[in-house]
């Protein structure tokens, strides 16, 4: 039985593939469950960097795991 509470970020393609890394991202559009949120996963290759952003109405809390 398939939940709509449960996604799988890590068996998601990634959406964003460059030459500094990756990112995969759910939000309403392929999780119904996150109305008004999103989670991404960042992973970055060697010498890659996460580009300077700013959310005028939103908080972001970003964890970096290894490196």
């Amino acid at each position: 039985m398939k939940s709509p509470h449960v996604f799988h970020l890590l068996s998601t393609k990634p959406q964003d593939v460059t030459k500094g890394g990756t990112r995969t991202y759910a939000n309403k559009t392929n999780f119904h469950a996150l109305k008004g949120m999103a989670i991404y996963r960042l992973l970055l290759h060697s010498k890659g960097v996460r580009e300077p952003h700013w959310h005028p109405n939103a908080n972001e809390l970003a964890y970096c795991l290894r490196g």
